[in-house]
């Protein structure tokens, strides 16, 4: 006979059963088993072990990057941690979508900057609860479907802008700790701050290691998913970096 494919809220397939008239019983034991074998297979031991590997690889990678655009934003490290455990934990028990961002961004950071420079730390928490407020209307309104009217070009240059942030960022870690004189220059964007603030960079031998982990960590996560993608390459690059940092730098 005809068959119909019947959604399973939360699985990952469809049950095709088929269709059955008004008032027979055995569509919906048919819905029922098919809902049973969905629940079961969204706890597979294969499910836990793919989702708590993912969950360690966004933890371990989201504290440096958390930490980075702290500094960058001119917080403190502590503030960056907590603020994302407590996004990644809220957005874990009420759910996400595919590409939501969760954590700490660089567009944020180079926003908070010039906020903090202005109207001081206490300003801070205002301004990201009005922000979210604002991200709740537009939410129940629907705007954004309006993004599906940004041309493909626009949202290819905005997020090449936002990685060149999000790069320059990482740089104050080439900075040598515990320095701080800095200068600020009017009319230069935050995200070139680390080239005009005055801080000196790391030299030698250290910035040799630098180097050397920041190419290795880079070429691990370009080339390693060419090869397989059993394995997350932003582990492999962090597991890879701290090894040489340890084994070798610090050996």
């Amino acid at each position: 006979g005809r068959h119909t494919a019947t959604e399973v809220p939360g699985s990952v397939f469809d049950a095709a059963t088929p269709e059955k008239p008004a008032g027979a019983g055995t569509g919906s034991r048919c819905r029922e088993a098919a809902r049973a074998r969905a629940a079961a297979q969204g706890l597979s031991l294969a499910f836990v072990l793919k989702e708590a590997l993912s969950g360690v690889t966004v933890a371990l990678a989201m504290v440096p990057e958390a930490v980075a655009f702290s500094l960058a934003a001119g917080l403190k490290p502590k503030v960056g941690l907590i603020s994302s455990f407590f996004v990644c934990l809220v957005t874990s028990l009420l759910g996400g979508r595919p590409a939501m961002v969760s954590g700490a961004t660089g567009s944020i950071a180079v926003l908070v900057g010039p906020i903090i420079q202005t109207h001081g730390v206490e300003y801070l928490f205002y301004a990201v609860m009005l922000m979210g407020l604002f991200q709740i209307v537009a939410g129940l309104l629907g705007v954004g479907n309006l993004v599906r009217l940004v041309p493909v070009p626009v949202e290819i240059g905005f997020c090449n802008g936002l990685a060149l942030v999000i790069g320059f960022a990482q740089l104050t870690s080439f900075k040598l700790p515990g320095v701080h004189h800095a200068r600020r220059l009017s009319g230069v964007p935050e995200a070139f701050h680390s080239f005009t603030d005055g801080e000196p960079w790391v030299t030698g031998e250290e910035a040799a290691f630098a180097a050397i982990i920041t190419v290795v960590a880079f070429l691990i996560s370009v080339f390693l998913p060419k090869l397989t993608e059993r394995v997350p390459s932003a582990l492999c690059s962090i597991i890879v970096g701290t090894a040489i940092e340890w084994g070798i730098v610090r050996g």
